[in-house]
Parts: structure tokens; sequence; C-alpha cells
């Protein structure tokens, strides 16, 4: 009988381990671009973990240390290309003198398009340009690289600032046929004014990558801490060099027509852990981000 009790002690005390992990979804639904902030709340420093969507792996950056709490927090998205469905995030988590936590929990993404397809016309120096594919393929390892940047700083407060005044003219997901042939979904969103138009800095960060480029114009890329990296393009003048630390609202450029263009407008884009995902999503505490 003693026995007994003291198993049945020791099961329950393991099960009390087990639940003082807590992991809270902003959203268990998706729609083309959005994010799902993941949290973790632990008493006990996490030794290990993984945390799985998608077959990728994402981060987890402790943001938050108390006498009794520490808390972690991760962004998960899915690519544009991924078809609609359920998908399973898969949180393993361990910490010292607390039983092992595993847990699915069900994601379903509405990756429905309903944007009507654009088309645009380049100018004929852009469509020259664009014909370049051994510059495509240099910007496009020097972009990837900055988006693969990750800091385990959460340099972002809340809600980002749009980058500049003007109209969306094309946004995040869009499928463009452009007039040399060249068929796209849009990575980001554009808004168009004229040139010269101030371009800021939609939240705080670090300038890990400024370059005159052939193909993408004058392009600045910020890293804001947790993977999440902003990359604007086209620009006229940049402001800010490589390492420089700006913050909310300062000014980074002006809106230009450089690179493959059809006319004057920023290019506005966002990644979270290497995926693109839509920045708009990122403007309003209603997104549940922050």
């Amino acid at each position: 009988m003693m026995f007994r009790v003291i198993f049945m002690l020791g099961f329950l005390c393991s099960m009390v381990f087990a639940s003082d992990f807590h992991v809270d979804l902003s959203s268990q639904t998706l729609t083309l671009g959005q994010v799902c902030r993941v949290i973790v709340k632990s008493p006990e420093p996490l030794t290990s973990y993984k945390l799985m969507f998608l077959g990728r792996s994402f981060k987890l950056v402790l943001v938050e240390k108390g006498e009794d709490m520490y808390r972690y927090e991760s962004y998960v998205a899915a690519s544009r290309s991924k078809a609609s469905g359920e998908y399973m995030v898969k949180v393993d988590l361990r910490a010292k003198g607390m039983k092992r936590f595993y847990q699915q929990y069900k994601i379903t993404l509405d990756h429905v398009n309903r944007l009507k397809k654009g088309r645009v016309a380049l100018t004929k120096k852009a469509k020259k340009i664009s014909k370049n594919k051994k510059a495509y393929r240099k910007e496009g390892r020097v972009i990837e690289k900055g988006f693969s940047a990750f800091t385990y700083k959460k340099r972002f407060t809340g809600p980002f600032l749009k980058p500049s005044v003007g109209r969306i003219s094309s946004r995040f997901a869009k499928e463009r046929l452009y007039n040399n042939g060249r068929v796209s979904s849009h990575a980001g969103v554009d808004i168009s004014n004229k040139i010269g138009t101030p371009v800021i800095s939609p939240e705080n960060g670090v300038v890990v990558m400024g370059q005159r480029l052939t193909v993408h114009g004058n392009t600045i890329m910020l890293d804001h801490g947790m993977g999440v990296i902003s990359i604007f393009c086209h620009l006229h003048t940049m402001s800010v060099r490589e390492g420089d630390v700006v913050a909310k609202g300062d000014m980074i450029g002006t809106i230009g027509r450089t690179g493959v263009v059809s006319g004057a407008h920023l290019h506005w884009g966002l990644s979270v852990q290497n995926v693109r995902v839509d920045p708009l999503h990122w403007l309003s505490k209603e997104s549940l981000l922050f």
C-alpha cells in the first residue's frame, strides 16, 4: 500500500512539472503572409527545445526573466507558395528538474489568393537590366544572406510604422506578369510616390546591408531582432550604412526608381526567420504580434 501511495505521489508531481510549461499561440488560422506568435513560459530556463513548423526549425528568444518565470517568444510563418490546409506546429521543451513537454498545435492556412493578377510595364532601361541573369543570381545571394541574419534580441517594441507615405500599388503575394515575359509572386508591398519622398525605419533596428544593386536598385536591409528583417528596394538615396543603429522613425533614405522598375516606388519586404511575410500585418496591434 505504501509503495502504491509513493508511486501515485510521484506520478502527480511529474504531471505538475509537465503542466508548468505554458504555450500560447496568437492565432491558429493564417491567411497569406500572416504570422503566428508563439509564447513559451517556464519556471526554469530551457535546456533544449525544438519548435517546428512545415519541416522548418524556428528559434525561440528569451525576452523576459523573472524570479520564477522565463518567457520565450518566436514567430512562425508559412511560405506564400504553401497550399491551404491544416498543418501542425510541434513544440518540444526540456528544462532541468522538469518532465519533457511535447505538444502539437493545429494551424490552418487559408492561402487562397484573392488578389487580381497584375501587369507590370517595365521601362526600356529596366527591361534591359532584367535580362542580366548574373546580376539576379549575385543579388539573390546577397539578399538571402541579409534575410538569414538572426540576433537573440527583440529590438522592436510594438506595431511597425509604414515606412513612407503613398499609395499601396502592389500587395503581398500578388501575381504579376511583366512585359519581359517574367511572372512572379510579390514578396512584399509597393508604396508609390514621387522620387525623393522620405523613407523611415518602421522600427528599431541595425543596418545589415546597404548596397547599390543592379536589379533591386539601391537597397537597405534592417535587422529588427528575433529573425525579423526589413528590406527597402529601388531607393533614390540612402542615408545609412551597414552597422548603423537606427531608431523607429529615423530617416534611412528616399523613394526612387532604381533597378528593375516601372516607376518611382518603394518596395518594402519583411521576413521572419527567412520566410517572407506581409509587412502590412505588422502595422496594427490587432495582429496580436506584440
